[in-house]
């Protein structure tokens, strides 16, 4: 069988010129928080397939962003965002959000002393329409600044 999937060259910060297949190309209109003039981005798996994500801007090969699914750390992660936020990437009943994806933000903390998660601003990809946003979560105690291996920790010993 042929792959007639179309693909693109983006120019990325790890692996230089590099084939993606546009399907991996995600619009987001207001951009990133702090970022709001990159709008586009190509989502891309890590070359060892664990938990983390890329996110490679397509107009700046130095704007890289590393993801992962809050989930995946966090069990008792609760998504609460204005559903004007939603309703931007066409997200607008339950059914629309099986077609959601979740992501935080990864920071690596210098000297390898850990990483955190952005629960505050989560990424929100419409995976059907291939648009995007940056949303503003509504849950209280939620910050920039979640230590990953910290909340993975505490799932842990919650379920023991």
């Amino acid at each position: 069988m042929v792959d007639t999937t179309e693909t693109v060259e983006v120019e990325t910060k790890l692996y230089g010129k590099m084939q993606v297949s546009i399907k991996q190309k995600i619009t987001f209109d207001e951009g990133l928080y702090g970022f709001e003039k990159s709008h586009i981005f190509y989502l891309l798996d890590t070359e060892d397939g664990g938990p983390f994500y890329y996110l490679q801007s397509g107009e700046d090969k130095d704007l890289l962003f590393i993801l992962i699914n809050p989930y995946i750390f966090k069990k008792d992660f609760v998504l609460d965002v204005r559903k004007e936020d939603l309703n931007k990437i066409g997200i607008s009943n339950e059914k629309d959000a099986e077609k959601m994806l979740v992501f935080s933000i990864v920071t690596i903390l210098e000297n390898s002393k850990g990483m955190t998660a952005n629960l505050l601003g989560p990424i929100l990809i419409n995976t059907e329409k291939k648009v995007g946003i940056q949303a503003l979560s509504l849950v209280d105690g939620y910050t920039t600044k979640h230590n990953i291996v910290e909340e993975m920790k505490n799932t842990s010993e919650e379920g023991e």
